[in-house]
C-alpha cells in the first residue's frame, strides 16, 4: 500500500508488483565451472571469470532503453527518485543508493562484461537463444517472456534471488500497478468498492493471476496455490518461490512522484550518452537530477534542494 499512500491517506487500490529475481543458464555456469553469485561483489568476479573463459558469452545485457532494470537496482539499494520534505518535493536521482548501482553497472560496460542491445528487439532475443547472456535479472513477469521467444533454450534455465548489495538481504521490485477512482468518475463509491473486491478479495486471487497474468500485491494472493506451480521451461523449478521471497524483501522506500515520466526520460536519454562513450553514468545521474528539479519547479511545485 505504501506506493499508492501519502500523507497518511490511500489514493488507489494495488494491482500486481513486480518483484525481481534473476534467470540464470544452468548449463553456461556448469559448462565453465560457475556458481550462482550470491552478492554483487561474486557477480562482477563471476563475470570476469566467464569472460576470462569464453569472450563471446556475457554475464548480461545492460539495455539503455530499460528503465525498470535500473529501478528495481535502485530500490534494492533502498534510494527513491522522490521524497518529501514538509511541503517541499526532494529529488533523489544521483542518491548515494543510485551511484552505487551505477559505480557497478560502470565497471560492467568498461570491462566489456555485457552487451547493450535494446530489449525487446529481435537482436536482443536472438543474444538470448543463442546462449550469449547468461543471466536476466528481471521482474516476476519476465520468466514467461524467456519460455516464449526462447523456447529452444528449456530446461537450461533457473532462477535465483538477485544478488544482494554487501550487508543487505535487500531484493529489488521494478514498478507495479494501481487502480484509481477519478474524481468526476460517475458511481465513485460503487467503483472503489469493485477495486477493492476485484484486486483484494480471496475470490478472485487465483483468476488474477492464472488469466490476468499479475504477480499478486495481496497477502492473500501470495499465499495462492496457482502461483506455486513448476515450471517445465525451468527444469521443473517453482520459480516463484523465489519471487514471493523477493516481495517480502524489498524495501518500502521508493515514493511516486509528479513527473516520473520526465526523470525516466532524462535518464533513458543519458543512459544512451554512456553506452556511446560520450559521458559516465554518475555524470547521467547529475544531469537527469538537474532536469528532474527543473521540470518541478517548471510546473510550479515546491522543490527541496
Amino acid at each position: 500500500m505504501v506506493a499508492v499512500s501519502f500523507d497518511g491517506h490511500v489514493f488507489g487500490v494495488p494491482q500486481g508488483i513486480g518483484p525481481a529475481g534473476t534467470m540464470y543458464r544452468t548449463d553456461i555456469f556448469a559448462q565453465y565451472g560457475l556458481e550462482f553469485p550470491k552478492t554483487w561483489d561474486e557477480y562482477l568476479d563471476t563475470a570476469r571469470a566467464l569472460k576470462a573463459a569464453n569472450p563471446d558469452v556475457y554475464i548480461a545485457n545492460l539495455s539503455p532503453s530499460e528503465i525498470g532494470q535500473w529501478a528495481q537496482e535502485i530500490q534494492q539499494a533502498e534510494s527513491s527518485w522522490y521524497g518529501v520534505d514538509d511541503d517541499s518535493w526532494t529529488v533523489g536521482v544521483n542518491d548515494e543508493g543510485s551511484k552505487l548501482v551505477a559505480e557497478r553497472w560502470q565497471t560492467l560496460l568498461d570491462e566489456d562484461l555485457v552487451t547493450t542491445e535494446q530489449m525487446w528487439t529481435p537482436e536482443y532475443w536472438a543474444l538470448v537463444n543463442s546462449g550469449k547472456i547468461a543471466t536476466i535479472t528481471y521482474a516476476a513477469w519476465f520468466p514467461s517472456l524467456i519460455a516464449e521467444n526462447a523456447a529452444g533454450t528449456s530446461g537450461n534455465w533457473a532462477v535465483a534471488a538477485m544478488p544482494k548489495n554487501a550487508g543487505s538481504e535487500n531484493s529489488g521490485d521494478s514498478g507495479g500497478a494501481a487502480v484509481i477512482v477519478l474524481k468526476n468518475t460517475k458511481n465513485a463509491e460503487a467503483a472503489a468498492k469493485f477495486a477493492s473486491w476485484l484486486n483484494g478479495s480471496d475470490e478472485t486471487q487465483d483468476t488474477l493471476i492464472t488469466v490476468g497474468g499479475l504477480f499478486p500485491s495481496t497477502e492473500n494472493g501470495l499465499a495462492s496455490e496457482a502461483l506455486l506451480q513448476e515450471s517445465e521451461f525451468y527444469g521443473g523449478q517453482v520459480i516463484n518461490e523465489v519471487f514471493i521471497d523477493s516481495a517480502k524483501n524489498t524495501p518500502n522506500t521508493w515514493v511516486e512522484g509528479p513527473n516520473y515520466g520526465s526523470i525516466q526520460t532524462a535518464l533513458l536519454d543519458e543512459f544512451a550518452k554512456v553506452v556511446n562513450g560520450q559521458e559516465t553514468f554518475l555524470e547521467a545521474l547529475d544531469i537527469a537530477q538537474a532536469a528532474a528539479i527543473a521540470d518541478l519547479k517548471s510546473r510550479g511545485l515546491s522543490v527541496s534542494e
